[in-house]
Order: C-alpha cells, then sequence, then structure tokens
C-alpha cells in the first residue's frame, strides 16, 4: 500500500509540474550592429548570386502558449 501511495504522489508531482504556467511572451530585440540579413539566389542556373542587407531593425516576440514568434 505504501508503495502505491509513493507512485500516486509522484504522478500528480509530474502532472503538476507539467502544467504549470508559462511565463508571458518574451520579446528579443536584435542589435544593429551585430545583425544583417544575408540571401542567394540561382540565377538561371549560370551562377548563384549572394546579397545581404547591412541595416536591420528587428523585434521577436516569442509565446511559447500560442506557438508562436
Amino acid at each position: 500500500m505504501t508503495s502505491m501511495r509513493l507512485a500516486l504522489d509522484s504522478s500528480l508531482l509530474a502532472i503538476s509540474l507539467a502544467t504549470a504556467v508559462r511565463a508571458k511572451p518574451a520579446t528579443y530585440t536584435f542589435e544593429p550592429n551585430h545583425t544583417f540579413v544575408r540571401f542567394s539566389y540561382d540565377h538561371q542556373g549560370f551562377s548563384i548570386q549572394e546579397q545581404r542587407f547591412n541595416k536591420v531593425n528587428a523585434v521577436v516576440i516569442y509565446d511559447l502558449d500560442a506557438k508562436s514568434a
């Protein structure tokens, strides 16, 4: 009976930890001096063009509950 009670208590603890309230959405701001966007594309199969944007202002809001960013 004691081992059954211990297993039940452990299960309830695991469930309560798994369903804990999550924190509010996190906001991340990129540093303009250390961030750039780089991309490349195929030019009709002859060459690959590479470009980049040197100035970027960006903010990402990560919401774990909504599964979005």
